[in-house]
């Protein structure tokens, strides 16, 4: 029997099993969503992807649950941020990471991270540990007052 994983940006003892996050990633490039995904999986996500945001829209409709989504600006059917914003109000705590080769073109009110291309697998990681952290207070504001 193999220890539990523990993942780079989950904090828990050595008896407390890892709760999988899944990440859904949003990119119109498959080869680049299958790098994406190995990256992610190594570390011990769930990773589902699409290359429409239509297919991910189906995706999010069908699962219960998406801890974290990834989107790149060129995604087709619809900009973007407005696919993450959907997806939001379907996953009201995901958290959303944003890729471009530009940021500058994004207009959102919603919290989210932005990863500008290109970046590394460490850098990938990074950011999808830096917005796993922030779930709870998107939590919270998900709730209705």
């Amino acid at each position: 029997m193999h220890p539990p994983l523990h993942l780079p940006c989950m904090k828990t003892s050595m008896t407390t099993p890892v709760p999988v996050k899944t990440v859904l990633i949003a990119d119109p490039c498959e080869a680049l969503c299958e790098l994406l995904q190995f990256a992610l999986v190594t570390v011990g996500f769930h990773v589902l992807t699409a290359t429409t945001a239509d297919e991910a829209i189906q995706i999010a409709h069908d699962i219960p649950s998406v801890d974290l989504l990834l989107v790149d600006s060129e995604i087709s059917e619809m900009r973007s941020d407005h696919l993450a914003a959907y997806i939001s109000t379907l996953h009201q705590s995901a958290s959303v990471i944003l890729t471009a080769d530009r940021l500058d073109e994004f207009e959102t009110a919603m919290p989210v991270e932005f990863l500008p291309k290109p970046f590394t697998a460490d850098e990938l990681r990074r950011t999808v540990c830096r917005a796993l952290a922030s779930r709870p207070a998107r939590a919270e504001m998900a709730l209705p007052a």
